[in-house]
């Protein structure tokens, strides 16, 4: 086992630990929103839920792709060492349910949106409606990172022992880091900017409106979060 190979294992076992510390916390709040909430659901409480479990099921493919690659390591031979329909499948699902996970912080900032600007348009804000619009999203998601899977852009990298998308390939890449990560930021940096701008161009005379002053900001502060929290997913 050479230096490089004894890196790669490290790190693989760090990315292991946190997926499983990842899957734990998501199971644990699914288990408390059944306990606490499954009488009273919320459209902040469903996306949030939307966020949770696409992020749930983006650890477990990563936490299966990563087992992969430590067998390899250690001599372990599986069927999925090799360019099969899982190993091919499962890569591009990565990308995929990474970008419902990074979509989704998107659609919870348009809802903070939606609620201060159209806050009298009451249809706006329905559950039923959101459940549709989650549905959308995650189709609309999965479908625009399939060129990844279409052209044949993830391939076996047999250093690694699982499919995913080389860094020599330019194109791919490129796309993907526009798609998953440089998309999204870029949508929630342009609400927070609208949703400050509409705040600062009110007019805070009547008590009334100062309350929902009030309010617009708190969901200012969480726009804000949102982009702090998607970035730092990001990087990490």
């Amino acid at each position: 086992m050479n230096f490089w190979s004894l890196i790669n294992i490290i790190l693989n076992f760090i990315t292991l630990f946190n997926l499983i510390i990842t899957i734990t916390i998501c199971i644990f709040i699914f288990i408390l929103i059944i306990i606490f909430h499954r009488h009273n659901l919320t459209v902040p409480l469903l996306l949030a839920c939307h966020t949770c479990l696409t992020l749930l099921i983006s650890s477990i493919i990563l936490s299966s792709m990563i087992i992969s690659s430590l067998f390899g390591f250690f001599d372990i031979i599986m069927k999925e060492h090799g360019y099969t329909i899982w190993c091919r499948w499962r890569g591009f699902l990565i990308h995929g349910f990474l970008c419902v996970l990074y979509d989704s912080y998107v659609l919870q900032a348009t809802y903070r949106l939606i609620r201060v600007v159209f806050y009298r348009k009451k249809i706006l804000h329905t559950f039923p409606l959101y459940c549709l619009v989650i549905f959308i999203e995650s189709l609309f998601s999965l479908i625009s990172i399939s060129p990844v899977i279409i052209r044949g852009d993830v391939i076996y990298l047999s250093s690694e022992y699982y499919c995913q998308t080389p860094f020599t390939n330019l194109p791919a890449i490129i796309y993907i880091a526009i798609r998953l990560f440089l998309l999204p930021i870029l949508l929630i940096t342009i609400i927070y900017i609208c949703l400050l701008n509409h705040i600062h161009q009110t007019n805070f005379r009547s008590n009334r409106y100062h309350r929902r002053s009030k309010h617009n900001r708190r969901n200012l502060i969480v726009i804000r979060r949102l982009l702090l929290m998607l970035t730092i997913l990001i990087f990490l």
